[in-house]
């Protein structure tokens, strides 16, 4: 007799999530669906002896939903907002909205969202005037050490010397060319405006050592 009462009451057990979930009013379900979906979110950081970690806050809530914090597993249910802290950067997480009576028991939406990468070098005497270089910048995913970054930062500044280089002598060149053509086609009328400023300083200093 026992037995019978333990193999229905298993029975119960395994049907029961079906059974709940066959109870699930389509309109209450269609509503949580349109409030996961109005789900909004921001995320803030704190920065903190070289290292970040990461507040994200999910807004326009209803109290018939809820979301699953991927840290601890704890679901969370408020009338307006909800902020889970200490994510990590450049790590990806997966916050589930439910329905706050598990009914349906399934997520009614996932929300996938990375946190961005963080360069803890970005501040370094290295990194001085080349915050445009792209292992300088603050929000990235460092893929190497301090040592690679040097050798990094040192082929960008030989590159960026290279090519000032080559511009510098792009543009003597572009400037010897306009003068030549400028003599090549009025070379006499140029040559006559020399003389004649010249002439003019000259008799301008011959005054001017008259009167003294």
């Amino acid at each position: 007799m026992k037995r019978r009462y333990l193999l229905l009451l298993l029975i119960a057990i395994l049907i029961l999530p079906s059974k709940i979930k066959a109870i699930c009013d389509d309109s209450e379900v269609s509503l949580m669906q349109q409030y996961s979906k109005d789900v909004t979110y921001n995320y803030t950081y704190t920065e903190k002896n070289d290292a970040v970690t990461f507040d994200i806050t999910f807004t326009n809530l209803k109290r018939i939903i809820s979301i699953k914090n991927p840290l601890d597993g704890n679901y969370y249910t408020d009338y307006n907002e909800i902020t889970i802290r200490n994510l990590q950067p450049n790590k990806g997480y997966n916050f589930e909205i439910y329905s706050s009576s598990l009914c349906p028991s399934e997520p009614l939406k996932t929300l996938y969202i990375t946190m961005p990468g963080y360069n803890k070098y970005y501040k370094d005497k290295i990194c001085e005037g080349l915050e445009d270089f792209k292992y300088c910048q603050k929000w990235i995913n460092l893929p190497f050490g301090y040592d690679r970054l040097k050798n990094e930062i040192d082929n960008y500044k030989k590159k960026q010397e290279n090519k000032q280089k080559k511009e510098e002598k792009s543009n003597s060149t572009q400037f010897g060319k306009i003068i030549s053509m400028i003599f090549s086609k009025n070379g006499l009328v140029v040559l006559s405006i020399i003389i004649t400023l010249g002439v003019v300083v000259m008799v301008l200093r011959d005054r001017k050592s008259n009167l003294n």
